[in-house]
């Protein structure tokens, strides 16, 4: 019988373990591929305390429930093996946590995707993602950094000119299994967007994850900064990672409705008012940097009020139109972006379009304006800062039960050690912190 790393290159000599921390950080430790074949069964030992440092440093967040003590083990999810083009003889797998009995631990993201999974499965339902992945390419200079061009949006220039490196960067991509589906000069000088095709929600986590990875590592052979930092630029667009989700039942998309060429089904309603009813909650899991809510501002395309529209670019939940008999046949969240752990992020929407389907939740009427044009109080605004996510999050009953006790104290606890010291901090400061961290 065959074994999983004999899937890999024969050149391949080593694997990388790999997790998502809460403040959204990649980390990994590389292992020679027969000491992880070896010993992949038990797991590998890491200190429970990993999954409590904010994004500033290697410190414990205070109030997280880690310590010095306290470990757990790290156990490959064989479907997510890949080879990694951009570093020959290197592979990745992501991992789940488990505790020293080998049950689920309570503070693994991985495992709280599943659960949130495990409850749409439960009602009949196959929960499909994909992510618009907007970045900037950057030059260093003596001065900092500067874009790599000053194309506009949708430029034909603008592709050409990075035609290289973005074709490098499909190609890696395709090579470990994530199918691109289109490439293009995004708004901002220097500024660019991938998009890749609907996944199961595990898939498409993993596949938020090469990305990011992806284009860094290819920027950097270039000698250029990729960052997904959301608002990097004061005065030009921020980086998103929009989501496109849907649901399925035995393989058949349910949001299309037979009886009108413009409105989502009735199963399709519900999972957008539940989303829509948990947007401030959500964004705390979404959109969790502070950094995340000066790209979020009206006139922006950000989803700046918590609304939903039909095609309306300013409302945090589009309905797309679509062409033809096929009627919309998913739902996109804009409040998304690459400072998320996608694990987490994906179980926050999961969670809220279930709370949506079994409680049938009553969708509000479109917006399909410019919600700033409304007399004033007629939509309510997302919140402003990290601040107020996190406390809109540490009341949402349902959010925090689908995250359980453990796992919800250790997220809160980074994010808020995260918004207590960067709140201060001036938008320069934060941009040299952040800008090739995300």
């Amino acid at each position: 019988m065959s074994k999983p790393v004999d899937r890999l290159k024969d050149d391949t000599r080593f694997v990388r373990i790999t997790w998502v921390d809460n403040a959204g950080i990649i980390r990994g430790e590389a292992l020679r591929r027969d000491h992880l074949e070896s010993g992949s069964d038990q797991g590998f030992y890491v200190s429970q305390s990993a999954q409590g440092l904010p994004v500033m440093r290697d410190n414990i967040a205070p109030g997280s429930g880690f310590g010095p003590a306290g470990g757990a083990w790290l156990v490959p999810d064989w479907e997510s093996l890949r080879d990694l083009p951009f570093a020959p003889g290197l592979a990745a797998v992501m991992c789940r946590f488990v505790g020293v009995d080998g049950s689920p631990w309570s503070c693994c993201p991985r495992t709280c995707l599943e659960r949130a999974h495990q409850s749409l499965e439960s009602l009949g339902y196959q929960f499909h993602a994909a992510f618009e992945n907007e970045f900037y390419l950057l030059h260093r200079t003596e001065n900092g950094f500067e874009p790599f061009d000053h194309s506009h949006y949708a430029s034909a220039m603008g592709l050409n000119n990075a035609w290289h490196i973005l074709d490098m960067m499909a190609e890696s991509l395709e090579v470990q299994g994530v199918p691109v589906q289109n490439l293009m000069s995004e708004s901002g000088p220097g500024q660019f967007e991938i998009v890749v095709d609907h996944r199961p929600a595990m898939m498409a986590a993993d596949n938020f994850i090469a990305v990011r990875e992806t284009v860094h590592a290819v920027a950097h052979e270039h000698d250029l900064i990729a960052s997904f930092m959301p608002k990097i630029f004061t005065d030009v667009g921020g980086n998103g990672c929009h989501m496109h989700f849907s649901l399925s039942r035995d393989g058949q998309n349910v949001f299309p409705n037979p009886e009108s060429a413009e409105e989502l089904s009735q199963e399709g309603r519900f999972a957008l008012a539940g989303v829509l009813n948990h947007l401030p909650g959500l964004a705390a899991l979404t959109t969790p940097c502070l950094n995340s809510y000066r790209r979020i501002t009206p006139g922006t395309w950000s989803g700046a009020y918590q609304i939903w529209g039909h095609d309306n670019k300013e409302a945090p939940l589009r309905v797309p139109a679509a062409r033809g008999q096929e009627t919309p046949t998913n739902i996109e969240l804009k409040a998304f972006d690459a400072t998320a752990n996608p694990y987490i992020g994906l179980a926050g929407v999961m969670a809220a379009a279930h709370h949506g389907l079994v409680e049938k939740l009553e969708l509000p009427p479109a917006v399909d304006v410019d919600p700033s044009t409304l007399p004033k109080g007629t939509c309510v605004p997302m919140p402003r800062d990290m601040g107020e996510a996190l406390i809109a999050l540490r009341v949402d009953e349902k959010l925090c039960g689908m995250l359980g006790k453990e796992l919800t104290q250790a997220y809160m606890a980074v994010k808020q050690a995260e918004w207590s010291e960067l709140e201060h901090q001036s938008h320069e400061e934060v941009t040299e912190l952040l800008l090739e961290l995300f």
